[in-house]
């Protein structure tokens, strides 16, 4: 076998899903996907240098790493919209005047559907959830 046969996707897509673990249906009748970034590509490589960069000026600064509550999840949300190709149209309803990384944060960043920023942070941390085999959901 080649090394290429090992190598996992670029991205991969996720439906996502309620609380109950059950497809997230928008008002066009179609499920709710993110297409997110794997660990192995430069935007993910980035977006992970960024949260670091982030902490480690945090330190250099303050001399400690704490952060408000409001703080750390609005850097959770940016770091999982940069890990964050796309999302399907039918999201951009429920945000009304939202689109592209702006829609991804403010999903991510709102607490009643917190959910979603873990369901994403889980496929994320999972390599094998990129294998060219593989399907989120």
């Amino acid at each position: 076998m080649a090394l290429s046969d090992y190598e996992v996707k670029d991205t991969e897509y996720v439906i996502l899903e309620d609380a109950s673990g059950v497809a997230i249906i928008g008002d066009d009748g179609k499920p709710i996907i993110v297409e997110i970034y794997s660990p192995g590509t430069k935007q993910y490589a980035k977006a992970e240098a960024r949260r670091n960069a982030i902490t480690i000026e945090r330190l250099r600064k303050k001399g400690r790493i704490e952060v408000s509550e409001e703080q750390e999840a609005l850097e959770a949300a940016n770091f999982l919209a940069d890990c964050s190709k796309s999302v399907s149209e039918n999201m951009k309803s429920w945000f009304p005047g939202k689109e592209g990384r702006e829609l991804l944060v403010a999903m991510y960043s709102y607490r009643p559907i917190g959910f979603i920023k873990d369901q994403i942070s889980t496929v994320l941390r999972d390599w094998a959830n990129f294998t060219k085999s593989s399907t989120s959901n």
